[in-house]
């Protein structure tokens, strides 16, 4: 689409004074030759993405820029930004605007932006706390001017992890970051108390902070958390769900739901006296029933939950996978202050020592980097399985991993091992030829089952 028509001064556009200073500095700093990577923090609701946008669509009618990119994990996650952009230039909403002087702004997922090698002047990544961290590594290197922007409280990511977790990666790689934060509310008063209550209702606010120079004990607890016990300890409820947000970047409100009234969820944490520092979500899957099984294995079925046993047998067309019962890990969460102690690793120790008796396999299925697959391996879980596409949320190819219970179910994965170890190859040729090779040199290095 064309713009017929020059936009308006973009502080015009702008509801607050923060916001209005906000496009200001940016105008002024983007035009500059050397630009250093710009960080930009709020909470829910204060025109972060619509700054963006003003800024985006007054910058594109600048010689300098002949090409911006905008990504976000997901296109509804960018249309905010995507709309103030056109209303800057009078046009409709699109995916995509052009000028008449061949400038143009496009919207770019994070998976398209790592199978190409596309340039620009400037890139725009919204809700940037959403998007696994070693992409926004790759992010941060792929053009002259950078701009992140994510929220703080809420369910766009793990705001505050991505907060600790980003500036640290900033640090080592661009020491002269620069970053802003928009405060001053534009869909409440300041101090508004329905936002407040909002918060608390969802949980967007849920903090958990550690003592000044906390350090772990040597002796750590597991519990087993029930539903009843959240309901009637809310202090609780809000520890447990505050290592979820902080720590993991696919936290959303169902999460909040399926903690306190899922069947088919288990929650466990690991805990210093009465302080939680690491939480891990449990599904328990199979055994399944033959006709059911057989089913899946012929693709005229599929079931809710139960990802494991059907990812073996739908994908990997092993029929022996019906048979089994497992227990998979669907978030594990440590504090961020306290990640890369090996508190994680004794989470898993002990959950796997908690659920041998009822299960013969404990797994896990996730988008794969390679400090992950890394995690994994040497918590003793073995790849079983790599997804021929990029998940949409991660960006990553999934990958399946167990770890065996029982000396049954170790002499079957040792099969299932093998049987993966003969197909990578022809994958690697063919549907996987793009895979991270460091993922390809973790896959093909994988240690029998113990």
């Amino acid at each position: 689409m064309h713009a017929k028509e020059q936009a308006s001064s973009p502080q015009l556009s702008c509801i607050t004074a923060d916001q209005a200073q906000l496009v200001t500095t940016l105008n002024s700093r983007l035009n500059r030759r050397q630009v250093p990577p710009y960080v930009i923090t709020a909470n829910r609701g204060r025109g972060k993405s619509a700054a963006l946008g003003i800024t985006a669509a007054h910058l594109l009618q600048q010689p300098r820029f002949q090409k911006i990119i905008v990504t976000a994990p997901c296109l509804n996650a960018a249309q905010t930004l995507l709309r103030h952009v056109a209303s800057e230039l009078n046009l409709p909403q699109a995916q995509s605007y052009s000028l008449a002087d061949g400038s143009t702004l496009v919207f770019r997922s994070p998976d398209q932006l790592l199978n190409t090698d596309e340039s620009c002047e400037l890139l725009m990544v919204d809700e940037a706390a959403a998007i696994p961290l070693p992409i926004l590594e790759k992010l941060l290197h792929s053009s002259p001017r950078t701009i992140f922007a994510t929220t703080l409280h809420g369910y766009e990511g793990c705001g505050r992890g991505f907060a600790l977790k980003f500036s640290k990666l900033l640090d080592a790689e661009k020491p002269n970051w620069r970053s802003a934060k928009l405060e001053q509310p534009i869909r409440w008063n300041r101090d508004d108390p329905l936002e407040q209550l909002t918060f608390r209702l969802l949980g967007l606010d849920a903090e958990l902070e550690l003592p000044q120079g906390y350090q772990p004990p040597a002796e750590l607890t597991l519990r087993q958390i029930s539903p009843r016990q959240l309901i009637e300890d809310e202090t609780l409820l809000r520890q447990l769900f505050a290592l979820l947000v902080m720590a993991h970047y696919q936290t959303s409100p169902s999460d909040l739901r399926m903690l306190l009234d899922s069947p088919d969820c288990q929650l466990y944490a690991l805990f210093d006296d009465k302080l939680p520092i690491a939480i891990a979500l449990l599904s328990r899957e199979g055994p399944l029933a033959q006709e059911i099984s057989e089913a899946i294995w012929l693709g005229k079925r599929r079931l809710r939950g139960q990802l494991l046993p059907q990812t073996l047998l739908g994908h990997a067309g092993w029929q022996d996978a019906a048979r089994f019962s497992y227990a998979r890990v669907m978030r594990i969460a440590v504090h961020p202050s306290l990640q890369g102690l090996g508190i994680g690793s004794r989470l898993l120790n002990e959950l796997a020592s908690e659920v041998e008796k009822s299960c013969e396999f404990i797994g896990t299925s996730f988008g794969a980097t390679p400090e992950l697959l890394d995690f994994w391996k040497k918590n003793h879980f073995t790849p079983l399985r790599v997804g021929l596409h990029r998940d949409s949320a991660s960006g990553c190819h999934s990958c399946v991993l167990l770890r065996p219970l029982c000396a049954e179910s170790r002499e079957q994965l040792r099969q299932w091992q093998s049987c993966f170890g003969s197909q990578l190859p022809e994958l690697l040729l063919s549907s996987l030829k793009e895979l991270d090779p460091r993922l390809v040199q973790r896959l093909l290095i994988a240690p029998p089952p113990t």
